[in-house]
């Protein structure tokens, strides 16, 4: 299946560029003294499947009062390897 023809592809695309258009919210101002850095962590992987079970690790963990957790996107949207992008079927990048 091309990336292209798959509409809940192209909704989690546009989902995902819309978080990551916007960057500025990780910057804390509220305090007039400058900006603070908010560290963030893009954990992406192959299903859906995988994301939800990060997601109840990590809500599990230590960490969980913390940390907030977002699964907004599968790997073939969020990926940043300009190679792989461009590969047309999601088979193929799963197997790069």
């Amino acid at each position: 299946m091309k990336l292209s023809q798959n509409p809940e592809s192209k909704e989690n695309e546009a989902e995902a560029e819309f978080l990551l258009a916007d960057l500025d919210s990780d910057y804390d101002d509220d305090d007039g003294e400058g900006q603070e850095f908010v560290e963030k962590i893009f954990y992406a992987s192959r299903t859906h499947s995988q994301l939800s079970q990060f997601v109840k690790e990590i809500r599990k963990s230590p960490f969980k009062d913390s940390v907030t957790v977002a699964p907004i996107a599968s790997r073939a949207t969020l990926c940043v390897n300009p190679k792989v992008k461009k590969l047309s079927t999601v088979s193929q990048m799963n197997e790069s």
